[in-house]
């Protein structure tokens, strides 16, 4: 069954104009229908009265009431499905609150579900109370989870609806951005987190922003979007300008929840409480910004099918990056096509680049095939001045690739990196990082600095890229990121073609260090420790103690089992 979407991008009205507001928007809804005919409709976040409330005595005396019997008989006269984004009053055990809420109608008018921001951003914490919930509702047009706004930032939301069966999930937004032209306005979720959640979960997601200014603050981003499962924005609103946003979804035919399965027994960190976790510790300890950097490089280049090749490559560029002051290197991933070759066994190549660590001063971290009896590793080893600093095995692997190697057992150790700069680092290794928990995992166990041997092509993805992944790590973990990626033949290009995507992507989601896509070189960046450290995103956000793990209850359970 096809599935007709509407995400309808409005312009921001103030607090005073929320009459006005509720007016507009069922007006936007009408035209909507009648040119498109949609089963679905989605408003922006706080659609009705206004975003910015300022308080929530000025919220209580310019509210003008509950627009639900409006919006009821408009879905009902329409026989569609409308999803609202609404600041709703309520009583609690402690007296009034507000939600900002994802309110979802049925073709009948009747209320299906509701969902309430838990992930408050900024100064929306002064007025509104965090939700506690992430369901997912039956309809007629198949499972619908709902999130708003900067949920989407925190993976184990969109995860906890996929898991509980979404095949859609909703995003009522309200993109706050900067910038000196209208028309080309940005937000991180906009450019590529959204997407991120929608490829990793393998769910279809849809947004609904506002554009213009409030307040004379708020800037919205507009760029509301439809993203399929792959990753793929399928239609995208403009950042200036009102618009329907209006796409056909062919079916929602459940994808794999993940392009690799999860291992929930690895993930007990998600679900601990904060100040269990050693980034809790970490976090009080004392930092001098100038002695806490590190100058890092990522390395791309084509496989290699003989000890001599690796020799004669990996020599002169180590040596190189050494004049430069580069004090740590990550070299590529291992490629099927080349596991059996010499210059990939662990045996042979690891004594090699423990030696050139030595001669070098450089650490290098290499990846290579570790046999043990019958059990198969894909294993990277960081050596440091001719000493082993760590092991890790990769634990995740895509469907493709199950059967050809042992998964390990465990999600590998956070190590300090030798010298003054204090630094802690991990690795996860290939498909380790398709789906959020190891990433987020290695932060809470303390990394700083995630190392990311990996292939440059994505598993069943269009329009969505390494570089997209890579930033959403990194943004929403805030550390960094490199990822060090073969040169391989590019699939449906002329012979000879090769295509790389190594990269070093900072806290902030910026890559500041990509390498040519097509072209065997490395990249060095400077890695600013202490910006690893600030996990705080905005006042009254922040990346770690924001995250409510009492309600992660689903990410750590197998077949419906707590671990």
């Amino acid at each position: 069954m096809s599935i007709k979407i509407a995400s309808l991008q409005l312009r921001a009205f103030e607090l005073g104009e929320a009459r006005a507001a509720l007016d507009h928007a069922i007006s936007m809804i009408e035209q909507a229908v009648e040119e498109h005919h949609p089963d679905l409709i989605v408003t922006p976040e706080c659609t009705y009265p206004a975003y910015v409330l300022g308080s929530a005595q000025e919220f209580s005396q310019n509210y003008p009431g509950d627009p639900l019997p409006r919006l009821s008989d408009l879905a009902r006269k329409h026989q569609i499905h409308l999803c609202v984004g609404l600041a709703t009053p309520a009583e609690s055990e402690g007296g009034p609150v507000i939600y900002n809420e994802a309110v979802l109608l049925g073709p009948d008018g009747s209320l299906i579900g509701r969902t309430a921001k838990s992930l408050l951003w900024h100064f929306d914490t002064r007025w509104f109370c965090p939700g506690a919930s992430y369901p997912v509702f039956e309809t007629a047009l198949g499972r619908i989870g709902m999130l708003v706004c900067a949920d989407g930032r925190q993976p184990e939301i969109a995860r906890s609806l996929a898991l509980a069966g979404a095949q859609i999930i909703l995003d009522p937004t309200c993109w706050v951005t900067s910038g000196s032209d209208r028309r080309d306005l940005h937000n991180q979720q906009a450019d590529y987190m959204l997407a991120a959640r929608a490829w990793e979960n393998g769910v279809w997601c849809v947004a609904s922003d506002k554009v213009g200014l409030e307040r004379g603050t708020v800037l919205y981003a507009g760029r509301s979007s439809i993203i399929g499962p792959d990753g793929k924005k399928v239609a995208e609103g403009p950042s200036d300008s009102e618009a329907v946003v209006v796409a056909e979804i062919p079916d929602l035919k459940p994808r794999s929840l993940s392009p690799a399965p999860r291992r929930p027994a690895l993930y007990s960190n998600l679900s601990r409480t904060t100040e269990e976790l050693p980034v809790h510790a970490l976090l009080q300890e004392p930092l001098i910004p100038s002695r806490a950097q590190l100058r890092a490089a990522v390395a791309q280049y084509p496989p290699f099918t003989s000890t001599q090749e690796m020799g004669e490559v990996v020599r002169p560029l180590i040596a190189q990056l050494a004049r430069e002051n580069v004090e740590l290197v990550v070299l590529p991933d291992v490629t099927p096509n080349v596991a059996e070759e010499a210059a990939w066994r662990s045996d042979l190549v690891f004594p090699f680049y423990r030696s050139l660590s030595k001669l070098s001063g450089v650490a290098i971290l290499a990846t290579a095939v570790e046999q043990e009896g019958h059990r198969r590793y894909k294993t990277a080893c960081l050596f440091a001045q001719g000493q082993e600093i760590g092991l890790w095995r990769q634990a995740h692997f895509t469907p493709q690739d199950e059967g050809r190697w042992t998964p390990s057992a465990e999600i590998g150790p956070v190590v300090k990196f030798p010298g003054q700069s204090g630094t802690r680092l991990s690795v996860m290794l290939g498909a380790d990082g398709f789906g959020s928990e190891t990433a987020r995992s290695l932060m809470l166990n303390g990394a700083d600095v995630i190392l990311w041997p990996v292939r440059a092509s994505l598993p069943g993805s269009a329009g969505f890229d390494l570089s997209h992944l890579a930033r959403t790590r990194a943004a929403e973990n805030r550390v960094y990121i490199l990822c060090s990626t073969p040169l391989e033949e590019a699939s449906g290009l002329a012979g000879g073609t090769y295509q790389g995507r190594s990269l070093i992507a900072d806290p902030n989601g910026v890559v500041v260090a990509p390498a040519l896509p097509d072209t065997a070189m490395a990249v060095s960046a400077q890695l600013s420790i202490s910006s690893c450290r600030e996990k705080l995103r905005v006042p009254g956000t922040d990346v770690v103690y924001s995250r409510r793990p009492d309600l992660y209850g689903l990410l750590v359970k197998e077949d419906g089992v707590e671990l």
